[in-house]
């Protein structure tokens, strides 16, 4: 959970922020390397601003989450519909040879294990669903038909927007291009091409104001089981948000952003969610095996969690032997969750659960907090 919490969201985080950045000033810089500088600040300041829109109300930030994802579809269909008159046009030259650009470069089961990272950052939202589950109207029926609807909307504008964008962008200029999007307007849409970064710039907008969203959650429920500091289950009086969760949140995504870099934030991150989401999974498997009879409102058949921890453990240790280094770095970040647990949960010392009790009532009083929970009172 210190791993989830503290390295894997706020991660994901800082990489929508700072692709929103980058794509906010590529009409600003259109032919010319980016400013690191004004790129991270960006990320930051709309990072900051999306925490504040948290904590202030989550019919608010409900709303952003909204604009963000009409703003989303709607450029993917301008892409697609583009792409569609394009292909009807003749213009299908890039898909005469698709791997051809791959001649010459080391491809193997290692590499396309790590390229899958990448590839599945853009599909991994349908597992926050679940951490709003308690948010839910009758989950055990909404919950499964949320993510199967999602997932199956989400593969088909993808898939057809990048075909949308082969019809325009060669392979080489994809490659060497940060703004993919960007790119493809430029070419086809003329003077009308500045909206396509605002457009994208609000979808990764959307995409952190979702992860604060949702992630705070787990924030709100691990302090709840005592997880976390006790603080972080405290609720905003006037506000009714999870106001500690979410400024811890926000905290953590801004100092990810520091890294700079989205794909070696990618690639670190995405060891670490998959290696996690796998762990998770040989639990689900150990209880229905250990506890067949206990009462479980969602059941599927074991064919699909099995299936699914195939591919698990396939993009996790493969990498593992060829990109040791990388990999490596996730799972030393993976075994920092040990000594926290030990320390602050399983064995917490008398004295420090003192100190932690003084520092949640001050900040339960200097923050006008109530309790999501009755270890407030002890």
């Amino acid at each position: 959970m210190w791993v989830d919490c503290l390295v894997i969201k706020p991660a994901l985080t800082a990489i929508q922020g700072l692709t929103m950045a980058q794509y906010m000033i590529e009409p600003i810089f259109p032919n010319c390397e980016k400013p690191d500088t004004v790129i991270t600040l960006i990320a930051i300041v709309g990072i900051i601003l999306l925490t504040f829109i948290n904590c202030v109300s989550v019919k608010m930030a409900a709303r952003l989450q909204d604009a963000s994802t009409v703003a989303k579809t709607l450029a993917l269909l301008i892409i697609i519909i583009t792409g569609i008159v394009r292909i009807a046009q003749g213009h299908t030259g890039n898909f005469s040879a698709p791997f051809a650009n791959s001649i010459g470069k080391e491809v193997n089961v290692g590499t396309v294990s790590l390229a899958t990272y990448s590839g599945l950052f853009a599909y991994i939202g349908w597992n926050y669903l679940n951490m709003v589950v308690e948010e839910f109207q009758k989950p055990a029926r909404n919950l499964p038909i949320s993510i199967f609807v999602s997932v199956t909307i989400c593969t088909l504008l993808y898939t057809l927007t990048n075909v949308a964008y082969f019809t325009t962008v060669s392979p080489p200029e994809m490659l060497a291009s940060s703004a993919v999007a960007v790119t493809f307007a430029n070419k086809i849409y003329g003077p009308a091409a500045w909206l396509m970064p605002i457009f994208v710039a609000m979808s990764c907008l959307g995409g952190a104001n979702g992860n604060l969203l949702t992630a705070s959650r787990m924030f709100f429920v691990s302090a709840r089981e005592g997880h976390m500091p006790l603080i972080m289950a405290g609720v905003s009086v006037k506000r009714l948000t999870p106001l500690p969760a979410v400024v811890v949140m926000g905290f953590a995504a801004c100092l990810y952003v520091a890294v700079g870099d989205v794909f070696t934030l990618i690639n670190y991150t995405s060891f670490v969610q998959w290696f996690a989401i796998g762990l998770s999974v040989v639990a689900l498997l150990y209880i229905r095996w250990k506890k067949p009879d206990l009462k479980r409102p969602l059941k599927i058949s074991l064919f699909w969690p099995i299936s699914y921890l195939i591919m698990t453990v396939f993009i996790c240790a493969i990498p593992l032997i060829t990109e040791p280094l990388q990999v490596g770095m996730g799972i030393i970040i993976v075994c920092t969750g040990i000594p926290v647990y030990i320390l602050f949960v399983k064995y917490r010392p008398q004295a420090l659960t003192k100190k932690g009790d003084q520092l949640t009532h001050f900040f339960q009083k200097l923050l006008l907090l109530y309790p999501d929970t009755d270890k407030f009172e002890k």
